[in-house]
């Protein structure tokens, strides 16, 4: 099942031990507590006539289950007197589609107090003992518009008149499929009942908070993860499980919320079932990749949400009418999924066992509960109550088990490769700074020497020129200035590529007044060519700045460079002047200049005028731009080009951690 086949850590193996303990006691307390909610002991009792006698039955150890005909009326909301005088009385059992009708109970029995319970089907009823209102569920009518639809639990004690405890039960039943069967209230001694009411109570109440618990975990357990979805998937499935549990049986969710329709607690129950399908198939598709084919997945997820869209949107009644045919498509789906794992998973790893396991008790339920829904007169001799809430805690925590273990397996997987970057990280920044510092060394022992020799090897042929000197030794010094030029830009590109890679290190306070100074006689040489005349304008005390100097050297050898190139005959400055936040130095000339429509590109890279690669400005304004400063261009045609850039200036004894601002530039 992809990450979960991975092998478990050393701690989580040692567990798979104490797995087979925990597990059958998962299932015994689901066990028990599904007794604890079940009915308690019952004999079948058939009317005779529409009369139940209970005169015979030992109290003490056994209750009564009331089976068989019942005396009704069709068709007519009678009170206790009016159906003892009505002619339409029927003794049998009660026909599919009877919309509304009065049922009369009767039972004959010993003189003592009994107590009575049954819950109320998703109808409208009013019930009687003894000629007396006991109460209702919503408001019985003969029409759909004005009966008022509820469920509750009728618990009474009532003791015989005349040897005949009554019991007459109003019912208006337009919301549900069910017709309005009034067999099986039960019977029994009043700590019978009272202890079966209590322990009903309490196991409904524990089933809806120990699934909200699972929910809270399983969303914990995302949080901590979240890329792994499946852990998503089961805490919503238990979140929707868990108010479906509060709104069947005594509806725990109508009590703890009062003014929640009662519809609203009907339709959340019924879309418990196709959420179930979709979130199920989310969750074993992310768990099992690979297994799950596509067409069962399209599938599930538009049967679950064409019944999911039925169930916000239906009448109540049909909602009743269609939920077999869900709870029919969700059996198939569990058992295909249950067939494609054991299919699929030659040799299923112990979490892969638990989560299959777990599947196969929620399917068990279903089947078990749809049976009990449908066949109530078979299985309720051998299920006393419905089972698959309690199998979906079961199911819930084998899935939380084997999520759990997942979930810590993946955590420690993404610490371990966490850590594999770490140190790959180091070596390769490790790496990098050898090449950074091997091409910054390279660069500044190679590069201006070769410039100054190139130029002053220019200067001596134009000196042996002039003294009519052997002419190979003029091409020989030719060649040596061609050569040095070549390696003096060959070690230009080794910088510019360092450039590129942003090295933001060497940076230190720097004194730009001797550095302008040095650059600028180094440059003096390389002006003669052209007949250019270099100016100096450097002020006595400029402030210091936080820089790279060799970065600061090539920036200004770049723009002399490209001033001088375009300059003949002609002057070039070289100048600084401070502010009261930053120093300015300023690269001008006197040359040809910048055509209009260039000007505005000239910063951009292999922007050239066939000179070069297009690449010097560019690399000006990354070192400018990363130093915190900005540069900017003025030219015109045949007026020369002004160029300066700025430097965030600092303060004498400034940390050498300052960086100073970062405009972009």
């Amino acid at each position: 099942m992809g990450r979960i086949r991975l092998p478990l850590p050393k701690i989580l193996r040692s567990d798979n031990r104490t797995l087979l303990i925990i597990l059958p006691l998962i299932v015994v307390m689901c066990f028990s507590l599904w007794l604890l909610k079940a009915n308690p002991p019952l004999s079948d009792v058939e009317s005779r006539d529409g009369v139940w006698d209970v005169r015979d039955i030992d109290f003490a150890s056994s209750g009564a289950r009331l089976m068989g005909s019942i005396e009704y009326v069709p068709h007519e909301l009678l009170s206790p007197v009016e159906f003892a005088s009505s002619e339409r009385i029927v003794i049998a059992q009660i026909p599919d589609g009877t919309s509304y009708l009065t049922v009369r109970i009767r039972v004959l029995a010993q003189e003592g107090m009994y107590a009575f319970s049954r819950i109320a089907p998703d109808y409208a009823t009013s019930v009687y003992v003894n000629g007396e209102l006991l109460g209702s569920a919503g408001v019985p009518s003969d029409s759909q518009e004005t009966a008022v639809f509820g469920e509750r639990l009728y618990y009474f004690t009532a003791q015989p008149v005349d040897g005949v405890i009554e019991i007459v039960v109003q019912s208006s039943n337009f919301a549900h499929r069910d017709t309005s069967s009034q067999v099986g209230w039960q019977m029994n001694s009043e700590d019978a009942m009272s202890r079966w009411v209590t322990g009903y109570l309490a196991s409904s109440a524990f089933v809806m908070g120990f699934l909200l618990l699972l929910f809270i975990v399983h969303m914990l357990l995302f949080l901590s993860l979240p890329s792994y979805r499946a852990n998503l998937w089961i805490a919503l499935l238990c979140l929707m499980w868990a108010l479906r549990a509060g709104c069947t049986g005594f509806k725990i969710l109508l009590v703890l919320l009062p003014g929640l329709p009662w519809a609203v607690a009907f339709r959340i129950e019924y879309l418990a079932v196709p959420a179930a399908l979709l979130l199920m198939t989310l969750a074993y598709h992310q768990l099992f990749p690979g297994v799950l084919q596509k067409g069962f997945r399209v599938g599930a997820y538009c049967v679950s949400g064409l019944f999911g869209v039925l169930y916000l949107f239906a009448s109540t009644l049909f909602m009743s009418q269609t939920i077999l045919y869900m709870e029919i498509v969700a059996i198939l789906a569990g058992i295909y999924v249950i067939a494609r794992l054991l299919m699929k998973l030659r040799k299923p790893s112990t979490e892969q066992r638990v989560i299959i396991l777990g599947l196969c008790i929620i399917l068990l339920g279903l089947i078990a509960d749809t049976f009990f829904y449908n066949l109530y007169s078979v299985t309720n001799l051998i299920l006393p109550g419905p089972v698959a809430e309690y199998a979906f805690v079961a199911f819930s925590l084998f899935q939380m088990t084997a999520l759990f273990l997942g979930t810590m397996r993946e955590i420690a997987a993404a610490k371990d490769n966490e850590q594999r970057l770490i140190r790959e990280n180091a070596e390769l920044d490790s790496r990098n700074r050898f090449e950074r510092d091997l091409m910054t060394n390279l660069t500044h022992e190679m590069r201006t020497p070769l410039a100054v020799m190139s130029s002053y090897a220019q200067l001596a042929v134009k000196d042996i020129n002039k003294l009519n000197a052997d002419p190979q030794t003029t091409k020989d010094l030719l060649v040596i200035q061609d050569e040095a030029k070549r390696l003096a830009e060959l070690a230009t590109s080794f910088l510019d590529l360092y450039h590129e890679k942003g090295n933001t290190k060497n940076r230190g306070s720097l004194h730009l007044g001797d550095l302008l100074e040095q650059v600028g006689h180094l440059c003096i040489p390389m002006m003669k060519g052209n007949r250019n005349r270099l100016v100096l304008s450097i002020p006595e005390y400029l402030p210091p700045v936080y820089a790279n100097a060799d970065e600061i050297i090539q920036v200004i050898l770049n723009l002399i460079a490209n001033a001088n190139n375009h300059t003949a005959d002609g002057e070039i400055s070289l100048s600084a002047e401070s502010t009261q936040q930053e120093i300015v130095i300023t690269v001008a000339d006197t040359g040809t200049g910048i055509a209009p429509d260039r000007l505005p590109h000239v910063f951009e890279r292999g922007e050239t005028d066939g000179d070069g690669a297009g690449l010097g400005l560019d690399i000006c304004r990354q070192v400018i731009g990363a130093h915190g400063g900005m540069i900017q261009i003025e030219s015109k045609p045949a007026e020369g080009t002004t160029v300066w850039f700025t430097l965030p200036a600092r303060e004498e004894g400034e940390s050498d951690g300052y960086q100073g601002n970062h405009p972009d530039c």
